[in-house]
């Protein structure tokens, strides 16, 4: 219930702040993940790969300061070993919220790099571990902080590059597990707005 208050605040923080900012943009965005498991339960969990599809929104503060939305589908996966040694593989699926408050640094033309960081809130979909559900073992909702940069090449087209630190564990089996997201990801995005 604190998580959901806190998830709660924190949006309505955003969406007042965006009240008086100017939308710059809105559009699609893809990326690409690799996720490594963090947290002092974490031993014997190997990176994989995942990925995200959504949608964003920019608004713009001033020049250089702005705050970035977004709701996209997210996957994140895994591989271990069962107690026989047979490898396995779980995927979470979430609906993901970042809110990034970036940084553009101006240069001429229409390359504009950006640095951002900001909170991100996970609200489980699903989790398989190989057609096995999960989900009853998974905490409904993960956080994090991303950070990262991006490059606009063109006013549409652009990517970025952003690490995710897992603040919450995503175990709910009763053990009190301290396993946690975490990852980089690379993403590229079309801005319709311009």
């Amino acid at each position: 219930m604190k998580k959901t208050l806190v998830v709660v605040m924190i949006m309505l923080l955003a969406v007042g702040g965006s009240a008086f900012a100017q939308m710059s943009g809105y559009g699609a965005k893809v990326g690409l993940g690799y996720n490594m498991a963090g947290g002092e339960d974490s031993d014997g969990i190997d990176p994989g790969i995942g990925f995200a599809v959504g949608g964003f929104v920019d608004y713009g503060f001033s020049e250089m300061i702005g705050l970035t939305g977004g709701l996209q589908y997210l996957s994140r996966s895994y591989s271990s070993e069962n107690p026989v040694g047979d490898d396995i593989t779980t995927t979470y699926s979430y609906i993901s919220i970042p809110i990034d408050l970036t940084y553009k640094i101006e240069m001429e033309g229409d390359m504009m790099p950006w640095a951002f960081i900001g909170p991100e809130f996970g609200f489980l979909m699903g989790a398989d571990s190989d057609g096995t559900d999960v989900s009853d073992f998974t905490s409904g909702m993960d956080m994090g902080l991303n950070i990262g940069a991006g490059m606009a090449f063109t006013p549409q087209w652009a990517v970025d590059l952003r690490y995710y630190y897992g603040l919450t564990s995503i175990d709910d089996s009763g053990a009190d597990l301290d396993i946690k997201h975490g990852g980089i990801m690379f993403g590229v995005r079309y801005n319709f707005m311009k």
